[in-house]
């Protein structure tokens, strides 16, 4: 018997420890900071990522389960995701508290956006990624075919960026629930290794044992592989057994985060990382220092042009030659037979010709009207609506400059990438 347990428990652990030759032993390191760029935004669903989080429907795991059987094990330990009932059990906001409380013990702090979702899947900002799930250990007895206990925990999978670095980083959080039956000693231990883009450079997910009390952890630091003047994505990938004594342990229960894109593509800006599936905002006052420009983008997208928050996004044009193209269309200068200029003002587009949606660019190629507004001081062109065409407006000089200015801050504080699609809003 202890020679099926020894076996057994060795096949479990060498599936989970593969990947440990590419992950250094923990030490001291600079985490990304936890000042996020994209704070003021509203998290938005995250992708479904892939990872095998029910190891007791497999087909490998019933295979398992009846060879050990036949060689003499007795009882065996598999996860899978919780039922409702069994749900109800879990108490995220007991957790915020007791991590909140251990903060100073070396967690990452877990943002509001995981508490705020929780059991909802994916959530995700332009620099973080979080999922709340509930899970069950059961413990079987493989003589009768019964099971003999069950582990209520919580997992939370939490990714945060740096967009003026080019290493992010990972923490899972395993917290006992609850449970019944024979699941005293009950632990967890795991690994990890990233996929694609990344590789892992610090962190581990040691032998902890499964607590109401206190919560057992894992931390990774990634580092991008993405060349200069490159991009790349890669998501790491946690994997953990559950342990109960006098049982084989489950195997690994694996959970990839959010896919995570690293570049070095922005011109003065170093490299960075974001998360790509989510699509920032950029927020403008009404009635800050740039009122006029806002007025013109907001009568612009109310005249039916995309880019409102809850429309049509825009999409950033990196192309130098284009976006001299589309500014040349929708603000043609004087001298070229274009709108006089009053002085101390200067032509206003939109969309920006930074986008692909410019005067030029916008798909039909085909030249489409231009509109303008009847306090815009351009006599050439009249009103207009719909999502093709464009908008043109004199504002004030400086205005307009200073207003660039702050959307080539939002391009570079989001990493903002060729083809990036983004959202522009008005606050007040």
């Amino acid at each position: 018997m202890k020679r099926v347990m020894a076996m057994a428990c060795a096949m479990v652990l060498a599936c989970l420890l593969a990947p440990v030759a590419s992950q250094a032993a923990e030490k001291p390191g600079r985490y990304p900071r936890q000042a996020p760029t994209t704070a003021a935004y509203s998290p938005q669903p995250g992708a479904t990522t892939t990872g095998k989080t029910d190891t007791c429907k497999s087909e490998a795991s019933k295979k398992q389960r009846a060879r050990l059987a036949a060689a003499g094990a007795k009882r065996q330990a598999c996860t899978r995701p919780s039922t409702a009932r069994e749900a109800e059990q879990a108490r995220p906001d007991t957790l915020k508290r007791t991590l909140a409380a251990q903060h100073s013990k070396g967690w990452v702090p877990i943002p509001d956006l995981c508490w705020d979702h929780a059991f909802d899947g994916w959530w995700v900002t332009r620099d973080k990624a979080c999922k709340i799930e509930s899970k069950t250990a059961e413990v079987w007895d493989l003589r009768t075919g019964r099971k003999v206990g069950e582990v209520y925990f919580l997992e939370i999978n939490y990714g945060y960026t740096d967009s003026s670095e080019s290493t992010w980083g990972n923490q899972m959080v395993v917290d006992k629930s609850g449970g019944w039956g024979r699941i005293e000693g009950a632990q967890v231990q795991g690994t990890a290794s990233c996929h694609g883009k990344c590789k892992v450079v610090e962190g581990r997910f040691p032998t902890q044992t499964l607590s109401e009390s206190k919560p057992a952890s894992g931390d990774w630091l990634l580092d991008s592989t993405v060349g200069a003047n490159k991009r790349g994505n890669g998501h790491n990938e946690p994997r953990y057994i559950i342990t109960v004594p006098f049982a084989i342990p489950s195997f690994p229960v694996t959970d990839s985060t959010e896919s995570i894109r690293c570049d070095d593509q922005l011109p003065g800006q170093g490299p960075g990382c974001v998360v790509p599936s989510y699509d920032p905002d950029w927020m403008v006052s009404r009635t800050g220092v740039w009122s006029n420009f806002a007025r013109h983008v907001r009568a612009a997208q109310e005249s039916g042009l995309p880019g409102a928050p809850d429309g049509k996004p825009l999409t950033r044009l990196m192309d130098k030659r284009d976006r001299i193209r589309n500014g040349d269309r929708a603000c043609p200068q004087e001298s070229n037979g274009g709108y006089p200029r009053p002085d101390g003002y200067s032509c206003d587009e939109y969309p920006f010709r930074s986008t692909h949606q410019g005067a030029y660019t916008q798909s039909p190629r085909a030249p489409a009207p231009g509109r303008t507004f009847n306090w815009c001081k351009i006599s050439a062109l009249g009103p207009g609506t719909g999502a093709r065409g464009w908008s043109a407006c004199m504002i004030p000089k400086r205005e307009n400059s200073s207003a660039g200015r702050g959307l080539l801050d939002f391009y570079n504080e989001n990493r903002i990438l060729e083809k990036d699609k983004f959202h522009v809003g008005m606050s007040h």
